[in-house]
């Protein structure tokens, strides 16, 4: 879910994506003219993890009406989020 104004440990009013209920579809977006790609979190019912939204297939992100956006505008900028989400992923995996 993405909701602004949390606590997370002591640091608050921040926003948070929560991921791992199924109730936020995350889909790559790009812009050619104003040359970014990036990912979108959108709120939505709980699903299956993973299913895919052909409903969301080329649609623009003002039809779509994102919650949230991560938008990249070097390859470097997804190459240091990749990394990160494996730590994360790491973690996870050791205290689950």
């Amino acid at each position: 879910m993405v909701e602004k104004n949390q606590t997370v440990s002591k640091t608050k009013n921040i926003p948070v994506i929560s991921l791992g209920d199924g109730d936020v579809i995350i889909s790559s977006c790009f812009n050619e003219d104003e040359k970014y790609s990036g990912i979108t979190f959108t709120n939505d019912v709980p699903c299956e993890i993973g299913i895919d939204h052909p409903e969301h297939h080329g649609k623009t992100t003002d039809e779509l009406k994102p919650n949230a956006m991560l938008i990249f505008t070097k390859v470097e900028s997804i190459d240091v989020l990749t990394d990160a989400l494996k730590e994360a992923r790491e973690s996870l995996q050791e205290i689950s």
